[in-house]
């Protein structure tokens, strides 16, 4: 028996979204758990096999196995109300057009990360949590940093973000513009990082905006993509 695909039905409802994008954002940074616990009580993580020449495997299983999690739980779940691929965003769009947009973005990246560094250095902050980006840079080659924050991390994260999460926020809010700002304080917020909020925030915003201009996550998938290269390349 075929499902028909009912437009007005929920994909998913807005705590099982961010339910789904915290298990999938603190997969890599579970790694670190067991070494936290043991520096509690002077025990090192080699004792736990985590060392400098495995570690960038161990955030590369994390963040495959939460790509994995998110396409299985997707694809169950579009399969059961018979919806195409496009209800979580993945639209084809114009190339050109996107492609302008994507340029805007990463200009308006730079700009955040300058107010991000004046801001950082008034109040004498420094980011307190690593992120996946940096610990790969750290302690994994460049193959690895790659797919891991050049394609896998846009495609999760604007799944999430974009497609379920804001989706469903502009279904419900009163307001387009409430959505975003509300999606993206999530975006910011659920990263768990004080001073980079401060970058995140601008950078959900546009994502944002993006996703209801071309009502698609590829543009963004792209921008994310493009600026976490960029990151990669600069450290």
């Amino acid at each position: 028996m075929t499902t028909t695909f009912d437009q007005t039905r929920a994909f998913m409802r807005l705590p099982q979204a961010l339910g789904l994008a915290v298990l999938v954002l603190f997969a890599p940074v579970g790694i670190f758990l067991p070494a936290l616990v043991g520096s509690v009580f002077d025990i090192p993580a080699s004792r736990f096999g985590i060392t400098e020449q495995n570690f960038f495997m161990w955030v590369l299983v994390a963040q495959a196995t939460a790509l994995a999690l998110v396409i299985t739980l997707i694809a169950g779940r579009l399969k059961r109300q018979g919806a195409p691929w496009s209800r979580v965003g993945l639209r084809h769009v114009s190339v050109g057009r996107a492609a302008l947009w994507v340029a805007g973005g990463m200009l308006f990246g730079l700009f955040s990360l300058v107010l991000l560094a004046l801001v950082a250095g008034l109040l004498g902050a420094t980011s307190s949590a690593p992120s996946e980006q940096e610990t790969v840079t750290t302690f994994g080659p460049v193959w690895s940093q790659i797919l891991i924050t050049v394609v896998m991390a846009p495609l999760i994260e604007e799944i999430l973000f974009r497609g379920i999460i804001l989706q469903r926020l502009l279904e419900t809010m009163s307001h387009p513009w409430w959505a975003i700002v509300v999606s993206a304080l999530i975006f910011a917020v659920v990263h768990l990082d004080p001073v980079r909020i401060v970058l995140l925030l601008p950078i959900g915003l546009f994502l944002g905006v993006m996703y209801r201009r071309f009502d698609s996550i590829v543009p963004g998938i792209a921008l994310h993509a493009a600026w976490n290269l960029l990151v990669v390349l600069v450290r």
